[in-house]
Formats: structure tokens, C-alpha cells, sequence
């Protein structure tokens, strides 16, 4: 599993519906978004209570409050085993 990290800083705020968020373009992830942590403040991590919404080209991170946060996506499957058959 891979993962990106963002900082409270990379958030947007929706005043309407009085939420954080952040975009992430789909060509980041490599397939899908699998977990979304909390970065505390010790450098654990804890389960975040995020919405994740899609279209075709990005996914949306919505939570209540702001955080830094470790988006976990799984590998793409294709891309694994083009780089495995790259390697033999």
C-alpha cells in the first residue's frame, strides 16, 4: 500500500456546508483510496471520519475539522506487474 500526506495546509474550506476538503487528482493515486488517517501530533496515527466523494478525474476528501492527514491507496494491479515483468 502507498501513501501520500497532506498538511492542514492543503485543505480548502466550504463555508456553505462548514467543511475542510481537499482534492486529489486521480492520476496520483494509482488505483483507489483505501484509508484515510489522522497525523497526530506525535507522529501517530489514528482512523479519520472522512467523506470520500469521485468523479472521472479526482477524488474528494471532506472531513469536519482540519488535520494533517495519510491517504492510503492500493497499488494498480496493471502497473505492478508491468514493473515486475519490467525487472525479470
Amino acid at each position: 500500500m502507498n501513501f501520500i500526506e497532506f498538511t492542514k495546509e492543503h485543505l480548502s474550506f466550504n463555508e456553505e456546508q462548514q467543511e475542510y476538503w481537499i482534492e486529489i487528482p486521480k492520476e496520483q493515486i494509482d488505483t483507489k483510496i483505501e484509508l484515510v488517517q489522522i497525523v497526530n501530533e506525535d507522529g501517530s496515527f489514528s482512523e479519520a471520519d472522512v467523506e470520500i466523494g469521485e468523479d472521472d478525474l479526482t477524488y474528494t476528501v471532506s472531513l469536519q475539522f482540519p488535520a494533517n492527514l495519510r491517504v492510503n491507496f492500493s497499488e494498480n494491479i496493471e502497473q505492478s506487474e508491468a514493473s515486475n515483468l519490467a525487472t525479470e
